[in-house]
């Protein structure tokens, strides 16, 4: 071995030595949040051993992500779907792979990175002990884990509202707006992102005599922030353009088509006080949070801009889904890591004040965190367990003898569809018309003359009581289903105690 050769051998193991020994000072420092993350990843892999149960808005994303990466040959369109998680689920059914298998493995990447960020925040708020607790509330949270393997938008657009928290902290102003771009563009309810940390950004400008410095930090999260809806509304113009006579109605038309589900009334409860009930009656340790906002009042910390940011992010979030009809706990999301961190600064604030010396803050601080294990052991871990005999072990007969079906009999044309989660197990593509009474029966009108046919589900459509003109309708859309077309299949599906549903899949008669 030459002199050169042995010094490139020398040098190549110190670097591995080197990358070794940071590796194991990192592991070191942050010991407590990489050991939540290998038990969480760990309890949700397990869940994995059984059968993912698709449900109807999973299936949707799940549908929308092969018509992204199909261009429009196969899943299915909702046109008031945000894109961006419907772009990462669809890579795997390109690629040949169990769409839904991955899909799940994207959610739990996603879940996972909002209880780091959620350490990563706390920490900075704080401390590592506080950070770690949050983090342990946070994965432990009823809602949080009960959804953190789902293919849904709530926690992947809430791990980008955490990035940009974490950015807005870290004073890095534009990257933290292109953050909450992406959550805004992964769930467009996240538009409050814009409202709640440009207005901060905002008030602190006044606050401060209009400082330039501020001025421009604003202008810099407005811009960044505003460069992924910038784009897609231009694509909304070439796509929907022929369809409106206004600009700005084909710009902003996802948007405008949306905003009805704020309302949906299938989904409504009037109080105003669903999300505190519902927060803090499913988890006592969110209570934590009044010590938070106790000790963030008595610090003075509202005069600090980056730590007031998270406060007023929670108070928009909450008032806007206060406010509205279509309240559940899914939408919870976002507010669950900021009462999460705010518990948990609260909680070690008071310990510190507690202890009078350093030795004594120490011992309560390892108390509290054991008290916190024993509470989520004790009493979150065995709830969250329970969602574990929601699966079932094998797939059940409704996929194999109606979702698969199109495969199955290599069915081909557009097949009109009352129920998305066809488009998660077959490859086909699917016209939906499972929204409105009216508009189900103009898409049935416009599309049954090239489709296939229908698969139809009567309960899938939801009337009033007493609206006839619904009901009326409803009896005229299922007479032209019969006049126009031949039942192939027809089976009932459910349980006694959350009700059975019909399903009817119909081929269009050849003289048709």
């Amino acid at each position: 071995m030459s002199h050169k050769e042995g010094l490139e051998k020398k040098e190549g193991h110190e670097e591995k030595k080197g990358a070794l020994d940071r590796a194991l000072k990192t592991a070191k420092t942050h010991w407590g949040i990489i050991t939540i993350l290998i038990v969480f990843i760990a309890w949700r892999l397990y869940f994995m051993t059984r059968n993912h149960d698709v449900i109807w808005d999973e299936a949707v994303y799940l549908g929308i992500g092969k018509f992204l990466w199909s261009a429009g040959g196969a899943g299915l369109w909702e046109i008031i779907r945000p894109i961006g998680l419907p772009s990462l689920i669809g890579l795997p059914w390109k690629l040949g792979l169990d769409q839904i298998f991955w899909a799940e493995i994207i959610a739990i990447a996603f879940s996972s990175g909002c209880v780091f960020l959620t350490y990563r925040l706390g920490a900075k708020m704080h401390s590592k002990t506080a950070g770690a607790i949050a983090a342990m509330i946070l994965a432990t949270a009823p809602t949080f884990f009960l959804y953190s393997g789902y293919v849904l938008t709530d926690i992947p657009s809430t791990f980008f509202l955490l990035l940009a928290l974490n950015l807005f902290y870290d004073k890095k102003i534009a990257w933290s707006g292109l953050a909450a771009g992406l959550a805004f563009m992964t769930r467009f309810p996240h538009g409050l992102a814009l409202a709640a940390l440009g207005g901060t950004l905002g008030i602190y400008y006044l606050l401060d005599r209009k400082s330039s410095e501020r001025f421009d930090r604003m202008w810099k999260f407005l811009a960044a922030f505003s460069i992924l809806p910038a784009l897609y509304m231009i694509a909304n113009w070439f796509l929907y353009h022929n369809e409106t006579s206004k600009t700005w109605h084909a710009l902003f038309r996802p948007w405008i088509l949306a905003s009805w589900h704020a309302g949906n009334p299938s989904e409504g409860a009037e109080s105003a006080l669903f999300y505190f009930k519902g927060i803090l009656g499913e988890d006592f340790l969110m209570w934590l949070a009044a010590l938070g906002l106790i000790w963030f009042l008595l610090k003075k910390e509202y005069e600090e801009q980056e730590k007031a940011a998270p406060w007023i992010v929670l108070i928009v979030y909450l008032l806007y889904f206060s406010s509205i009809l279509n309240k559940q706990m899914r939408f919870a999301m976002p507010m669950l890591p900021l009462l999460s961190i705010f518990g948990a600064v609260g909680l070690v604030e008071t310990i510190e004040w507690i202890g009078y010396t350093p030795e004594r803050k120490r011992q309560l601080r390892a108390f509290a965190l054991a008290a916190v294990i024993a509470c989520l052991a004790l009493f979150l871990y065995p709830e969250d367990q329970k969602y574990y005999g929601w699966r079932f072990e094998q797939p059940q007969p409704i996929v194999r003898e109606v979702y698969k079906y199109f495969d199955s009999n290599d069915v081909k044309g557009v097949v009109l569809t009352a129920d998305p989660l066809v488009a998660a197990y077959s490859s086909g593509y699917f016209e939906p018309f499972y929204f409105s009474v009216d508009s189900t029966a103009a898409i049935y009108d416009q599309t049954i003359g090239s489709a296939w046919g229908v698969l139809y589900v009567p309960e899938a459509f939801w009337c009033g009581a007493d609206d006839k003109t619904c009901k009326d309708g409803l009896t005229a859309l299922e007479s032209k289903i019969k006049r126009d077309n031949e039942l192939v299949l027809e089976k009932k599906y459910g349980r006694e105690d959350t009700g059975f549903r019909t399903y009817q899949i119909w081929k269009k008669k050849k003289t048709q």
